[in-house]
Parts: structure tokens; sequence; C-alpha cells
């Protein structure tokens, strides 16, 4: 699932998370989200305010008749 923001904040630490330059963070994250996709997510989200995209983009595709 895709928790990168809470993935990276475990690994890295809250404190060092929050003082990385943006350029470092946007390289982590892209980073976390591409080793999520190559385990096989279906979708990889920052964080929880873009939760709800996703399900409406999964309810979508089950209403049409898509099954995972």
């Amino acid at each position: 699932m895709p928790r990168t923001f809470s993935t990276l904040r475990a690994v890295v630490g809250r404190t060092a998370l929050a003082a990385l330059p943006t350029e470092a963070l946007a390289a982590r994250r892209q980073q976390a989200h591409l080793r999520l996709a190559d385990a096989g997510a279906h979708y990889v989200v920052d964080g929880i305010g873009d939760l709800l995209a996703v399900l409406e983009d999964i309810e979508e595709r089950l209403a049409v008749g898509e099954r995972p």
C-alpha cells in the first residue's frame, strides 16, 4: 500500500525527512514510488489526501467490469 510518505518517514525519521531539501525529498519519493510499483502496487499515493481519487478510480473500473 502505497504509503510512500509514511514509509519514507519510518526509514529516514521525521526530523531528518523535514530537513531534506525539496529536491532530495522528491528524489526519495520517486524511488519509493518505483519500488512499490515494481513490487506490484496498483496505486501509490503520497498521503491520505490522494486516497479518495484512487477509490473513485477503483469504483469506476469495477463498474465497467474490470476485476483485479
